[in-house]
């Protein structure tokens, strides 16, 4: 909570000082990937993108199948000179692992990939559509789970 607390009111040297404390206790590789993913997030909150880079990568190499891990990894590498078609490749392989609260961040962060300072990628289209239509399945999904809650209440 302290390292969270920090990074959140901008303390980034203190948030910086409780991820090393936390590196030198006995982890479980779980727990290694979660400190790499702060690392990786502390790290991007300071625009130091091939760091971020790095340190998503080790946590996935020890949780590959995270959504955030590799959603973060996607932005970082956004911001790389010619990574561009991998942060797409990363932030569409979060899409695979996403549930339903982290999937519109991520396909925000897909967005934002498919948009470079050259225009928008010809893919964009394709993927504006399919999370367009993805978007409305899952909504109508959710009404009728909210229907079914309903009427289950009723009854």
């Amino acid at each position: 909570r302290a390292y969270h607390r920090a990074r959140q009111d901008w303390q980034l040297q203190q948030a910086g000082q409780l991820l090393h404390q936390l590196k030198h206790y006995s982890l479980t590789p779980a727990q290694r990937a979660t400190i790499l993913t702060l690392e990786a997030n502390w790290l991007a909150q300071q625009a130091r993108w091939p760091e971020a880079a790095k340190a998503y990568e080790r946590s996935l190499y020890l949780r590959p199948d995270n959504a955030a891990t590799l959603s973060g990894l996607g932005n970082a590498l956004r911001h790389i000179p010619d990574r561009i078609e991998e942060a797409i490749a990363r932030q569409q392989q979060a899409l695979a692992f996403a549930d339903s609260d982290s999937r519109p961040d991520i396909l925000n962060n897909l967005g934002l990939a498919y948009y470079t300072p050259n225009g928008v990628n010809f893919n964009f289209y394709f993927w504006l559509k399919s999370g367009i239509s993805g978007f409305e399945v899952s909504n109508r999904r959710e009404a009728c789970n909210d229907q079914n809650r309903i009427h289950t209440r009723r009854n």
